[in-house]
This record gives structure tokens, C-alpha cells and sequence, in this order.
């Protein structure tokens, strides 16, 4: 059963879990295809989490976002699909939401 929708008028803080990085960057560039990345700082993100890889053309719908699947090391994870784009190494990714397990 999915959560009910929230609507707000005015502003709106949610606080979680704190993260050590949530944004970095990546350490090399990843091609069309691929379902691994590894970005420069070593963060403590988990399987699960979802992440944003911002665009590096003028294409802003090429940004994509990925659920990740497997932590090889705290730079480097198996993602939840593969790239569409191609993105250019050290430019931006971000940690977009955590991973929220269903409370029974």
C-alpha cells in the first residue's frame, strides 16, 4: 500500500538521516550502456538509495536519476539500470532520497 499523497501550502521541512556527501562528483566519465559508476568522494550511501546524475550537455533531460543496486566501495555502485547519455567525468552527481524500509 502505497502512502497517501501530501499537499502543502507554504513551506514544508522533512528531516532524515544525516549523510556525509550529498552531492559529489564523478570520477570518470560513464557511456551509454554502462550500470556502474564511481564518483570522487568516498560517501555512505546504501543499496537502495536514489541518486541523480545531472546532465553534461544543454539537455536538461538528460539528467537521470537510478536507484542503487549493489556498494562495491564507498566511491563506486552497481545502479538500477544502465546510462542513456553519456556524462563527462567531475561534473555533478547527487544523492536524491534515502531509502525507507516499510515499518510492520
Amino acid at each position: 500500500m502505497s502512502p497517501p499523497p501530501l499537499g502543502v501550502f507554504g513551506g514544508l521541512d522533512l528531516h532524515g538521516k544525516n549523510r556525509s556527501v550529498y552531492w559529489t562528483q564523478l570520477s570518470a566519465t560513464v557511456s551509454p550502456g554502462e550500470n556502474t559508476l564511481t564518483v570522487v568522494a568516498e560517501t555512505d550511501w546504501i543499496i537502495g538509495d536514489e541518486i541523480v546524475v545531472a546532465t553534461t550537455s544543454y539537455e536538461a533531460w538528460q539528467t537521470e536519476t537510478f536507484i542503487i543496486e549493489a556498494v562495491t566501495d564507498p566511491s563506486t555502485f552497481q545502479i538500477n539500470g544502465t546510462f542513456e547519455y553519456r556524462h563527462i567525468g567531475k561534473f555533478e552527481i547527487s544523492f536524491l532520497k534515502k531509502r525507507y524500509d516499510t515499518i510492520k
